[in-house]
């Protein structure tokens, strides 16, 4: 796998990766003088396109411009990495890369997605955190075998209710939106092991979150929870639950249940002292949890 983090002349590096770093430099002074060496050293231009499997940061112009014919044909490419590149849209021709498995595009300023990332179903990652998307496409519920979905500090007002479609997700990022609620669609994704909702406007869960018996880590830090729901006592896997910064004054008897469970953060919650004295018994009882100073961040006994 060749590895392409930088644009320049490498002695160290073979002619084909050193021509592959010119063409993907994107200035065309590069792009010509790779070429030019390809010509000089009688490579073969379509044999390059087999050895970009992982391409970092070449991406350049708010629409994808660099997409040459060469890149466009780059059906082997299985990573990709576009970061802090201003990016406000990706092209149709995004479904060229039809073996693409990894796809990072964190910190840039896409509004959409187009319909053809419907295409990419071998992918397992999308990283589309820090950009300014406020809905996602259908097409995405083609991803049968995406795994992780990152869509953290984008502008979603709403749960995306496509998401149950993809129930290979097991790590599911929709932290710092404007969710208001979570629909009992939630419930379809039972291979989900981590789920972050921090920093959104929640004031209730779905007892469908009971559906998610693979659940191990659930964060909703900082959101405006008044009460959980009974059923969060079934999800027997639950190691790490975050509830900071809500508006509980209470937790269900119930919790007692999770004896997996090795962290509760419940800082910033109008707790009463009577209640938090309930809340230890109940999980020194079921989970011989022994409590830090700060009684409010719990831990399991190792």
């Amino acid at each position: 796998m060749k590895y392409i983090f930088n644009f320049y002349m490498n002695a160290q590096s073979t002619e084909k990766e050193n021509i592959i770093r010119l063409l993907l430099s994107g200035q065309e002074e590069n792009i010509t003088l790779g070429l030019q060496i390809a010509e000089a050293l009688q490579i073969d231009i379509s044999d390059l396109k087999q050895d970009i499997e992982y391409v970092y940061n070449w991406w350049q112009g708010e629409d994808g411009s660099l997409f040459t014919d060469m890149l466009l044909k780059v059906t082997t490419l299985k990573r990709l990495y576009v970061s802090r590149r201003t990016l406000v849209s990706l092209p149709p021709q995004i479904k060229y890369f039809i073996s693409l498995q990894d796809m990072d595009l964190p910190y840039n300023e896409l509004k959409t997605l187009p319909s053809e990332i419907g295409e990419l179903t071998q992918l397992n990652r999308l990283i589309l955190s820090y950009n300014q998307l406020t809905s996602l496409p259908v097409e995405i519920t083609k991803l049968t075998r995406l795994e992780a979905l990152f869509v953290a500090e984008n502008q979603l007002d709403s749960f995306p209710v496509l998401i149950k479609q993809i129930t290979s997700l097991r790590f599911l990022h929709l932290g710092s939106n404007s969710l208001q609620s979570i629909g009992s669609e939630i419930g379809n994704l039972t291979n989900l092991e981590e789920l972050y909702l921090n920093y959104n406007t929640l004031t209730s869960l779905p007892m469908a979150i009971c559906n998610l018996h693979n659940l191990r880590k659930l964060n909703i830090d900082h959101n405006a929870l008044a009460s959980l729901p009974v059923e969060i006592g079934k999800l027997k896997k639950l190691e790490t639950v975050e509830l900071i910064g809500n508006q509980l004054t209470e937790l269900p008897s119930e919790i007692s249940n999770l004896n997996q469970l090795q962290k509760l953060l419940l800082k910033k919650n109008p707790f009463l002292n009577e209640e938090k004295k309930r809340i230890r018994k109940l999980l020194l009882i079921a989970n011989k949890l022994v409590f830090p100073e700060k009684p409010m961040k719990i831990q399991k006994h190792h």
